[in-house]
């Protein structure tokens, strides 16, 4: 591939039912990202791991919004890890909305545990909201537009809460002014879209649990970046003196510019982009944005479009060989700690952990042949497959 690759980790409504389970299928470093959530949840991603495929999106989004979030981040962090390998070098990182709690994850900034608690502490938040929790849709209006057919509602519930594309802009608001906003599209002719999305994020609606999810954010300290982070919020890419959690609190109530990312990673030379999560909603909105070399997504049972290739990784043609992973476990000690897969890692690795000896602390990016397997738990009993061919140190 010609051009700079963007790993796009993907918002709302990223998730059908069965997905985890074939993730956890799928490979053991899937498989242990998705053990070392469901530990940091306290088993809350259980249900969504067994044989029985479970709820859809649309339905865990009005049942159990908070599992829905959990679900998403988790789809994107164990699609991460079997695919890790397969990233170029020099690759940008970008979360759309909740994707990038995900995405800071899987660059190294957070713990697979930290980001999961993040997470949990969004959903904390959130549900603080009661019944005012809202809504979001989809206008398929550019931004100007968009605000436009919000001053003619006039309720100030409303708020452009994403630029997604030139002639896509999400609005979120209450469900009444929601309905009076469906009802003027209607009458001019717009197209507007209900989106599987259990809250009104980055609009006025999020104020309430801002206070709560920065009180609990407060206590988890970020790490250094091992991959490029591009932020739509900031509009930049994430530096090393960024404050990641004033940035995650920001997302409530500051709307997200995908359009402007999208465009401003071209301009840097990204012409590649793959969607690291459930669909290809993302890669999609990404092609209407600007002229695309090469869109994809590692999610095996997504319709594939007729001029979209394998993203290669374990989505399209598992690797060799794995190299150095930047996942961090922060389960054994209560702070990251990187697994090493090598041959002699693992073993170093297993005993440390049964005599109760620390790992080895993350003091820089790891050396060639790290990768987050683990030796053995719920969804990894044995060793790493045979089929996965790691090189000794």
């Amino acid at each position: 591939m010609q051009g700079l690759t963007a790993i796009l980790f993907p918002d709302q409504g990223a998730y059908r039912p069965g997905a985890l389970t074939a993730l956890r299928q799928r490979s053991a470093a899937s498989a242990w990202a998705l053990e070392r959530i469901s530990v940091a949840a306290e088993g809350r991603l259980d249900p969504l791991l067994s044989d029985d495929p479970g709820r859809s999106a649309g339905e865990l989004a009005d049942a159990d919004p908070g599992l829905l979030q959990l679900a998403i981040f988790a789809a994107s962090v164990a699609t991460w890890a079997a695919n890790e390998g397969g990233v170029p070098a020099g690759s940008v990182m970008l979360g759309h909305g909740l994707g990038e709690i995900a995405a800071l994850t899987c660059a190294g900034g957070y713990s697979v545990a930290d980001g999961t608690r993040i997470v949990l502490a969004r959903n904390e938040a959130l549900a603080q909201l009661g019944p005012w929790r809202g809504g979001m849709v989809a206008l398929s209006l550019d931004a100007s537009r968009a605000a436009a057919a919000i001053r003619l509602v006039d309720d100030p519930t409303l708020a452009v809460a994403s630029m997604n594309a030139p002639t896509q802009t999400v609005i979120s608001g209450s469900d009444l002014a929601l309905s009076k906003l469906a009802d003027l599209a209607r009458g001019i002719d717009v197209d507007c879209t209900r989106l599987e999305a259990p809250y009104a994020l980055h609009g006025p609606l999020m104020a309430r649990a801002v206070e709560p999810f920065q009180a609990e954010l407060a206590g988890i300290r970020p790490g250094p970046l091992l991959h490029r982070v591009y932020s739509p919020l900031l509009g930049r890419y994430v530096l090393d003196n960024d404050d990641l959690g004033g940035l995650l609190v920001e997302q409530f109530l500051s709307p997200v510019n995908l359009l402007g990312a999208i465009q401003d990673l071209s301009i840097h030379g990204v012409r590649n982009y793959i969607e690291c999560g459930v669909g290809r909603t993302t890669i999609g909105l990404a092609r209407q944005c600007i002229p695309v070399a090469h869109a994809s997504t590692w999610d095996d049972e997504a319709p594939v479009a007729t001029d979209e290739a394998p993203a290669g990784g374990a989505g399209g043609g598992s690797l060799a060989v794995a190299p150095p992973s930047t996942l961090l476990d922060g389960a054994a000690t209560g702070r990251p700690e990187r697994v090493d897969a090598s041959a002699a890692g693992a073993v170093d690795t297993a005993v440390r952990r049964a005599s109760g000896t620390p790992l080895a602390p993350v003091l820089a990016p790891p050396a060639r042949g790290g990768a987050p397997f683990p030796t053995a738990g719920r969804f990894t009993a044995g060793p790493v497959p045979g089929s996965i061919c790691l090189p000794a140190r």
